[in-house]
């Protein structure tokens, strides 16, 4: 028995050295090409072994070079285009399809404006096809899902980090993540919790982040204008700035009811009202007074065509009235803007 285990042992010791100098299997991928190969003539390129790191080299042929080549149909926008091409070196021919070209898109329309608390939308026309398109948009100034502005992004997330709000990355990507935790801390500090880092919910941002960092209160960004105005961005749409005491009035009817989102902007509109009269001259309050009474005619005669329309579906009513007051007040005030 123990001469059989010594024989063996024996075998094994000389079958090592065999295994050691078996040939590798090798799995060669490509290096860097020693002669440069074309459609018509062979180059050369270096192979290396993922394995065993041997080397060699393998000659290979390039692909065609079309740099010739011209359009049989045009591509537009709303169809696929057709091509010939010809190689310089070898004069191969082939056909092939174009991809679709992308709509010539005119000057945005807006249909509703944005505003520091509110998406607006937008339309516009191909030039060509006539194909129509809409989409929401944000305040010029906001901070929104999909916001192509990183830097200010990133510096919001570590502030909604360091506030314990924020628990993805900082890589300056508005997602859902940073929107749920614009979210939260709009409904922590009473601001209505769009979503939307207005330049309010940024000002409140800087200034809990600085209060936890033991800085000084830093001085607010947001501005106001002294009366509501519509003003035009560059690329043709419109934006909403609302002035103070309604941007505050708003912030306040964000937890409301529709009917008390009413009554709290119908107490406003008669303060407007009262502004305009008290601003007029005195032979002229008796008609601002009467052009007063019928506007409130016309706003309450409104509700009882809608319950009419609406088959007197309240919540649908009282939803449209709110609506319906707060543009009178932002649109009275735009007027008493525009009067000064």
């Amino acid at each position: 028995m123990r001469k059989a285990l010594s024989v063996l042992c024996a075998l094994l010791l000389l079958a090592l050295p065999l295994g050691s100098l078996a040939e590798c299997a090798h799995i060669w991928r490509d290096g860097a090409v020693l002669t440069e190969g074309t459609c018509v003539t062979q180059g050369e390129r270096q192979i290396v072994c993922t394995k065993c790191g041997a080397q060699g080299t393998r000659t290979y042929y390039g692909p065609h070079c079309y740099t010739t080549w011209w359009d049989i149909t045009p591509a537009t926008c709303t169809s696929k285009g057709l091509r010939h091409y010809v190689c310089r070196n070898c004069d191969y021919e082939k056909t092939q399809e174009t991809s679709m070209l992308p709509h010539n898109y005119g000057a945005w329309t807006t249909l509703v404006p944005a505003s520091m608390y509110s998406l607006g939308l937008r339309g516009h026309t191909c030039q060509d096809c006539g194909a129509y398109e809409e989409a929401e948009y944000c305040a010029d100034d906001a901070l929104y899902q999909g916001v192509d502005n990183r830097d200010a992004v990133r510096d919001m997330q570590q502030k909604l980090k360091r506030l314990g709000l924020y628990q993805g990355s900082t890589d300056g990507g508005f997602g859902p993540l940073t929107e749920k935790a614009v979210r939260a801390f709009q409904q922590k500090h009473g601001l209505p919790d769009t979503g939307i880092a207005d330049p309010e919910t940024l000002d409140q941002l800087e200034a809990a982040w600085c209060e936890v960092k033991g800085y000084d209160q830093p001085t607010p960004k947001a501005t106001y204008p002294a009366h509501c105005t519509l003003d035009t961005l560059e690329d043709g749409t419109q934006q909403l700035r609302l002035c103070r005491e309604h941007a505050q009035l708003t912030a306040k009817a964000w937890g409301l009811s529709d009917e008390e989102t009413y009554s709290l902007w119908l107490e406003e509109w008669n303060r407007l009202y009262a502004q305009c009269v008290d601003g007029t001259a005195e032979d002229q309050r008796a008609a601002v007074a009467e052009a007063r009474d019928w506007a409130l005619l016309l706003i309450k005669s409104q509700r009882v065509v809608w319950r009419a329309k609406y088959d007197r579906q309240d919540a649908e009513v009282e939803a449209r009235m709110a609506r319906l007051i707060v543009d009178k007040c932002v649109e009275l005030c735009r007027q008493m803007g525009s009067q000064q």
